[in-house]
């Protein structure tokens, strides 16, 4: 059975029209704090996690772990000009991905999902956490 370390560190939202959006559970990387919510770069050479996790300083300490098979949740939150969550400014809809590693982030990303459109600010998956394939 293959597990997944390190959830809050590798989880990647990618956002290309939610601008005020970011991850909230699990904890981000560089949490509290991270406000990293606008889109990743048009050429993708941010991508994964605006490369906080090649950062040095950055707690990489994983907050959760999932097994392959389980339910797993994680939240995206929108974000206001003041920094906290209750002045939000989600805009319902646009696109998002969400992705995970097995080393770290180093180089084995996998998609998990992507909403095409209507990225929610609630999910839950189940079966697409899944082991090494």
């Amino acid at each position: 059975m293959i597990y997944f370390a390190s959830v809050s560190s590798l989880i990647s939202i990618i956002s290309a029209v939610i601008a005020d959006a970011r991850i909230k559970h699990p904890r981000p990387l560089a949490a509290p704090g991270n406000y990293y919510n606008s889109p990743l770069r048009p050429d993708g050479s941010d991508f994964p996690c605006k490369r906080l996790h090649k950062s040095a300083g950055v707690d990489k300490t994983p907050v959760e772990t999932w097994q392959a098979g389980q339910q797993a949740r994680f939240e995206i939150l929108g974000h206001g000009t003041s920094g906290g969550e209750r002045s939000l400014a989600a805009h319902s809809g646009g696109s998002c991905q969400a992705s995970l590693s097995f080393d770290g982030g180093g180089e084995t990303w996998k998609v998990l999902h992507s909403f095409q459109g209507g990225c929610p600010k609630d999910v839950r998956l189940g079966s697409n956490i899944a082991g090494k394939n």
